[in-house]
């Protein structure tokens, strides 16, 4: 897979007495509609694993009122979760670190 992108040159004017054209506007009619196209080679990222999230991992359901019943997660599926997050983020952090490293981005963490 390659990305490609249309160009357009955009020339500065020519003095009418330079050597490489008879004038100035030989010189703009050169470049007149000139295009081109430039392939990119893609850059190399690493793959992202998700980290498994165990839906098994049930929430405790309590009533303290006898009206109104509160959900409680377990201790289980918060580090599940934790762990996801902390999947995704370092995932995230090394996309960027990889597109700077490439010269596509900037900034990274």
């Amino acid at each position: 897979m390659s990305l490609t992108a249309s160009i357009n040159i955009n020339v500065p004017a020519l003095p009418d007495n330079d050597v490489w054209f008879a004038n100035a506007a030989a010189w703009t009619n050169y470049w007149t509609d000139i295009s081109g196209n430039v392939t990119f080679d893609p850059i190399t990222t690493t793959i992202y694993a998700a980290s498994a999230y165990n839906p098994g991992a049930g929430v405790y359901v309590i009533n303290l009122d006898g009206m109104n019943e509160y959900r409680l997660i377990t201790e289980e599926m918060f580090t599940s979760l934790l762990n996801r997050l902390n999947t995704l983020n370092t995932a995230f952090e090394t996309m960027r670190t990889e597109l700077r490293n490439a010269g596509l981005i900037t900034q990274a963490q």
